[in-house]
């Protein structure tokens, strides 16, 4: 049974424990313990082998650990992130799991880079990304910013995971359901039925962490699923995110700065820049050094971001770096079909 030939049902429910994978529509084998020990391949592939002869109609999805990897200063490196992903998507996918999952990153740089290292193969990723409940407002904003990106670029399905109270988890969902092109995950430790129902009419269409599922479709069946996602809602606009807010911009009115060049302390005028009527940052980029030195700052800028360069190399390094969905500046000195190469892969916006 291959993934990509089945439709999942929706709802979908995934299984996080051994021993009643047949409740489950997917059942979830770690690449890491809650301790953070590493699985050896062999013992992932046994987990596989279990998962896959306990229940013959659940696919298998390999769980991919959240990591960290930070230099002396505490910097987190991309790169090394995104070879500690590949590392555990590689072993997981040759132990023979139908599907990828990352589950509960930490940030959406993090989920990137997961999510990037995931699509290397040919299997679908979904991806969870943590978000605390304390202020809704801004857990809301997050939440939106890190679907716009990772479904963007590429994630099969997208959702949070949280440790909230429902409502609070509810309302989340509700407002990503309108811009979701992809299904939605909710993630949320021992739900129970009522709970699940509550979850999947506010536009969650996979739930994880839930441990009765047979109720919950009995329930689903009687009252039915609604589509949430309004196509029309974006149409016309420029859908652009950083790692925290999310921006619709219409494309005959936007306000963009002047070209700025990258350097070591350039956070001042990215903030500065934040204070005034600039709806979008124009950033220059000669090398792939500027790109490095970019994203060493941008957590200053509140504002999305449109990239320029006649370097493709550069181009393509802070396309891979930039936390969030950015444009690129349709008058760079790059073929068009590069460009578009580019957008598609990255998850970017040709302006």
């Amino acid at each position: 049974m291959d993934i990509t030939d089945v439709p999942l049902p929706s709802p979908c429910f995934i299984g996080e424990s051994f021993g009643n994978e047949a409740q489950f529509d997917i059942v979830c084998v770690p690449v890491a313990f809650d301790d953070d020990a590493e699985i050896s391949d062999e013992a992932i592939k046994k987990s596989v082998d279990i998962a896959r002869s306990s229940a013959a109609d659940v696919f298998v999805a390999g769980q991919i650990a959240p990591v960290r990897c930070e230099d002396d200063e505490g910097n987190v490196d991309f790169f090394d992130t995104f070879s500690a992903y590949f590392k555990q998507a590689r072993a997981l996918y040759e132990a023979g799991v139908d599907l990828l999952f990352a589950d509960a990153m930490r940030s959406v740089a993090d989920a990137r880079a997961a999510v990037l290292a995931c699509k290397r193969f040919d299997i679908p990723v979904f991806v969870t990304v943590s978000v605390e409940c304390a202020d809704i407002t801004e857990s809301k904003s997050r939440a939106l910013a890190a679907l716009i990106c990772l479904q963007e670029i590429g994630a099969s399905a997208c959702g949070i995971a949280a440790e909230c109270e429902i409502g609070d988890f509810c309302e989340i969902i509700s407002e990503l359901a309108h811009y979701a092109k992809v299904p939605l995950i909710a993630r949320i430790q021992g739900v129970d039925s009522d709970s699940a129902l509550e979850l999947i009419h506010s536009g969650a269409q996979i739930i994880s962490g839930f441990d009765a599922k047979r109720s919950a479709r009995l329930c689903c069946e009687k009252c039915g699923i609604s589509e949430h996602f309004d196509d029309g809602i974006c149409e016309g606009m420029l859908v652009l995110s950083n790692e925290t807010q999310s921006f619709f911009l219409s494309p005959d009115n936007i306000e963009m700065s002047e070209y700025i060049q990258c350097s070591q302390d350039m956070s001042d005028i990215l903030v500065e820049l934040g204070d005034t009527s600039t709806d979008i940052i124009g950033v220059e980029l000669f090398s792939p050094d500027d790109a490095v030195l970019f994203m060493k700052n941008v957590h200053m800028a509140s504002l999305p971001v449109i990239f320029k360069s006649q370097s493709i190399t550069a181009l393509t390094t802070a396309l891979i770096l930039y936390p969030g969905r950015a444009c690129i500046d349709s008058c760079c000195e790059v073929e068009g079909d590069v460009l578009s190469s580019l957008a598609q892969k990255y998850g970017a916006i040709v302006y």
